[in-house]
């Protein structure tokens, strides 16, 4: 048997039968140089830890074993059933080379970390859960970080989220690239609004469409001055966008040209047309080539009371994020126009 180190006393046996080599019913105690109990056992499928404070007052728990939930007999902690840490204390499953897995909580938030023992691994991947707003509004979220390296100490990580308890927020999820400055950068999130992205650009907070946006009119819009009225608008990013868009119009009372644009930030128009068609008998269809934004129109002098249709199908790429907007304008002061409800745009980013 190995010598008991010096800093500790032998262990006691309490209110037990010794039969043999077999203890029954009994409690055992280890004790440090002080008196203080350092570890004991239960007989009931319990076993207890606790801090060796190197005196003689006692130690806190910091580890349990039971097979069901209790207190245990000397600081009356509340422990659960299976295998549990306390104060602060953190469980590791060590591998080779260095590479561990090791759970705690750091001041109320749990971490698992994944260390690999490499020399580069600055910070190991970890997963933690956060409260997030504690109170009414309050919701919970789920953070996986990838590691950080010892000498570029840039990440990505994602965090998960849960609906407000109240409802003014719903669930969805965020991917963070973090570069040296530990400044989080291209954010993309996803949820009930489908997937945005944030713009990589510094100070830049605007968020922009990923996937295929369809924007429309729920209501009627009038054009009554000769200064340009937002029609439709929506966010671009960095990139190349197909833009296709069909208007419904009703001219005013009077038989005169009206104006007509697409206007959007620095960017190379690869491609454009656009499209004029008045309905009704003998349509006319009138053509537009456009290499540059604004894609200004002035339009042949419709009937009064007229139908008319604005079409553009645009390729462009962006240099620089903004907005993407169709407007309209008065041809001549005091002769408004009408774009209907349902006049719609969408906006597709493609590869090249």
């Amino acid at each position: 048997m190995p010598a008991i180190p010096g800093a500790y006393l032998a262990g006691q046996q309490v209110n037990g039968i010794v039969d043999g080599t077999v203890v029954r019913a009994a409690q055992y105690q280890q004790f440090n140089l002080y008196g203080a109990i350092t570890w004991l056992a239960w007989t009931n499928s319990c076993m207890f830890w606790y801090e060796d404070t190197g005196s003689a007052m006692q130690g806190v728990l910091i580890a349990s074993s039971a097979h069901t939930a209790g207190t245990d007999p000397l600081t009356q902690t509340a422990y659960p059933p299976g295998f549990a840490i306390y104060a602060g204390g953190n469980i590791t499953v060590n591998g080779t080379g260095g590479s561990n897995i090791t759970g705690e909580v750091v001041t109320g938030t749990p971490f698992l970390f994944f260390a690999t023992g490499a020399s580069e691994e600055g910070t190991a991947g970890n997963i933690q859960a956060v409260i997030n707003d504690p109170g009414s509004s309050e919701g919970l979220e789920l953070n996986v970080a990838g590691p950080k390296g010892s000498v570029h100490t840039d990440n990505a990580w994602m965090a998960l989220t849960s609906a407000g308890k109240d409802g003014s927020y719903n669930a969805g999820g965020t991917l963070v690239y973090t570069n040296t400055s530990n400044v989080d950068l291209s954010a993309l999130t996803w949820g009930s609004s489908g997937v945005q992205v944030a713009s990589p650009i510094s100070g830049d907070t605007n968020s922009y469409q990923t996937e295929r946006l369809t924007l429309y009119t729920a209501t009627s819009t009038l054009i009554n001055t000769t200064g340009a009225i937002q029609i439709i608008d929506a966010g671009v990013g960095i990139g190349t966008y197909h833009i296709h868009g069909r208007m419904v119009c009703l001219q005013g009372s009077t038989s005169v040209a009206q104006v007509v644009e697409v206007t959007a930030p620095s960017a190379s128009l690869i491609g454009g047309n656009s499209r004029l068609t008045v309905v009704g008998t003998g349509e006319t269809v009138n053509m537009y080539r456009h290499s540059s934004f604004p894609t200004n129109i002035s339009t042949p002098s419709w009937a009064a009371n007229a139908y008319w249709i604005y079409e553009f199908d645009l390729i462009a790429t962006f240099s620089a994020t903004g907005t993407v907007s169709v407007q309209g304008a008065e041809g001549t002061s005091g002769d408004s126009w009408t774009v209907e409800a349902g006049s719609y745009m969408e906006i597709n980013p493609v590869g090249s």
